[in-house]
């Protein structure tokens, strides 16, 4: 459990189904939405991170050698240290923003090595990289579970724009970018696909180009409900400059110069102390937020989440550790044996669902698997 791969592997997950900080939750309905445009000499890019969390922190990587870019990123930490970042800026003007799109073939991509550098992959394509271009040769390079159920949206100051589906690219043909939760190489009435997208569309299609109809965007498009809107921003990707919104509050915004903020060092704040206190976050905190933890259901809950991501060694891994954090409990050792059933070992399958049986003789389960074990 307290592996960074292991880790990694639950942020993608979690990334997809929405959760909880570190253990996941039951999957919600995706809400994001995202665009690029020109309005005159400047860039716009932004989007609304639409989560089932609200527990998000902001950090700044200042440039390290002269051949990186100092950059600022919204996420949240995996473990003490390790980030995942979910929307990014660098000084070189490059945007950053992840999707959720639903699962995909990436047979020749799982033959890809995994990102193995001292920070987190989606940290280091800003850190390394200048344009969108740029950014998708370098992710070229290496498998992330990402994208098993998500994509990477990348902008730059010259106005291109690129989404990294996982084995498929599709980049920007005019001035204009939007992407939603869908794929675009798997539809050609893109329109039809998402309502959102429509919405965006047509707003940037009637709209004078400005600061003012990227805001005005965010606001049409937000979400409501467990996934609602927790933040937001806007990126003059030109100047660097991003504007931050917190609970799709459009009248309230945090303005962040990056030079400015990056010779403060290397830091990470939590997200919401940056704005006043949201009738909406407290609303919605008395309906979704956190309730007492159920530790074994969450950690039975993340390794189901993995298995169903084919993170089988992972879901083993997390399936194990409940059985010794809750050796009592006739349902870890079943969890254990269906993971191992998955694997494809009939032997220790069997012996954990034997052991959940002696726990729990009412187990139909147990005794349905270890029928057809025999």
């Amino acid at each position: 459990m307290k592996s960074k791969d292991l880790r990694i592997a639950a942020a993608a997950a979690l990334l997809m189904a929405g959760a909880g900080t570190l253990l996941l939750t039951a999957a919600a309905v995706q809400a994001c939405t995202g665009f690029l445009f020109k309005s005159g000499d400047t860039v716009y890019a932004g989007g609304n991170e639409d989560f089932v969390s609200k527990e998000f922190e902001i950090w700044f990587e200042p440039a390290a050698t002269e051949d990186e870019y100092g950059s600022v990123f919204i996420g949240y930490e995996i473990e003490d240290g390790l980030y995942f970042p979910f929307h990014g800026l660098n000084t070189a003007g490059l945007y950053h923003d992840s999707f959720g799109s639903g699962p995909k073939d990436l047979t020749e991509m799982r033959k890809l090595p995994q990102y193995d550098g001292e920070r987190e992959l989606f940290e280091d394509v800003l850190m390394k990289t200048a344009t969108a271009e740029e950014a998708i040769e370098f992710l070229g390079g290496y498998y992330h579970d990402l994208y098993e159920n998500n994509m990477a949206l990348f902008g730059d100051a010259t106005g291109a724009a690129a989404v990294k589906e996982g084995e498929v690219v599709v980049r920007s043909e005019d001035d204009d970018f939007v992407l939603t939760n869908f794929m675009l190489s798997r539809t050609d009435k893109p329109l039809e696909a998402c309502g959102r997208y429509r919405i965006t569309s047509e707003m940037l299609d009637g709209g004078e180009h400005s600061l003012g109809l990227a805001r005005a965007i965010l606001s049409n498009t937000h979400n409501e409900g467990q996934n609602a809107t927790k933040y937001s921003v806007i990126c003059d990707l030109t100047n660097q400059i991003m504007y931050i919104y917190y609970f799709h509050d459009f009248e309230e915004v945090y303005i962040l110069d990056l030079e400015e903020e990056l010779k403060l060092g290397r830091r990470s704040l939590l997200l919401k102390d940056l704005f006043s206190e949201k009738w909406q976050e407290e609303v919605w905190t008395a309906e979704y937020g956190p309730k007492e933890p159920d530790e074994e259901a969450e950690i039975n809950r993340l390794g189901y989440a993995l298995l169903g991501h084919d993170l089988v060694d992972a879901a083993v891994q997390a399936f194990t550790v409940n059985t010794e954090r809750y050796p009592d409990s006739w349902n870890t050792w079943d969890s254990l044996g269906e993971a191992y059933y998955v694997k494809g070992d009939r032997q220790k399958a069997a012996q954990y669902y034997e052991k959940s049986m002696e726990l729990n003789p009412d187990n139909i389960n147990g005794k349905k698997m270890l029928e057809e074990l025999e």
